[in-house]
């Protein structure tokens, strides 16, 4: 994700002010336009833009740790005494209502009696064992194939080393203002030195201490522009 934190010796109020000018002088006064919210509008947009993006190595290992750490408490969960299983077990129940589905099978096991009313092998390992799925290793089990498909996504992200992308989240920001805002400032569909969105990238680049080219900017952020419509 984009950060969105301010320099130190920046005081976010005077910020926001400061994105106020910038729309009231390229769309207009506040008797026009609602030049308060498009600030926070914009502040929103630019923090949330290109939230798909991480460092993926970095990434990747801590996936794989939660991937250990689950294999881990299943192992440890398999060597603890039966009736610590079942504490456990009891307890998953309660959380994610599996209630129904033991009651089920305690059922079925009080049907499997045998004809001089002793106890069938099933119900016998059952009564002394407990029934043979684990609701807390099903559970465990289920998180685990959720992690292995995070695992699976990770690598299709954009690099958030890029440091591109806060230049782009800035320009994306904008975009979304003057899509809703159209009567005034456009997006156009290339860029020159020149235009009225140009002239307020070069003003919003510059209130952000970015020495970015806006043209380039602009350049990289249709081309990324995909991954973004995707939210």
């Amino acid at each position: 994700m984009v950060k969105n934190k301010l320099p130190a010796d920046v005081d976010p109020v005077e910020h926001l002010d400061g994105l106020k000018r910038i729309f009231e002088k390229h769309f207009g006064g506040p008797a026009d336009y609602p030049i308060g919210y498009m600030a926070v509008r914009f502040l929103t947009v630019r923090a949330h833009a290109y939230s798909d993006a991480w460092p993926h190595i970095k990434t990747m290992k801590k996936i794989e740790k939660m991937k250990y750490h689950f294999s881990e408490i299943q192992r440890i969960y398999g060597d603890l005494p039966v009736s610590l299983q079942s504490q456990f077990d009891e307890d998953t129940i309660q959380l994610f209502g599996r209630a129904e589905e033991n009651q089920r099978i305690l059922d079925m096991a009080q049907k499997e009696q045998t004809p001089d009313g002793g106890m069938s092998p099933t119900t016998t390992n059952i009564l002394s064992n407990g029934p043979e799925t684990s609701d807390f290793l099903d559970v465990q089990k289920k998180i685990s194939q959720t992690v292995e498909k995070v695992a699976d996504f990770v690598p299709r992200a954009m690099t958030e080393g890029n440091k591109k992308l806060e230049a782009w989240a800035i320009v994306h920001a904008c975009s979304v203002i003057c899509d809703q805002f159209s009567e005034t400032v456009t997006v156009p569909k290339a860029m020159n030195e020149s235009g009225p969105f140009y002239r307020l990238l070069v003003d919003m680049f510059d209130h952000h201490g970015k020495s970015d080219d806006p043209v380039s900017a602009f350049k990289g952020w249709k081309e990324s522009y995909g991954l973004l419509r995707q939210k």
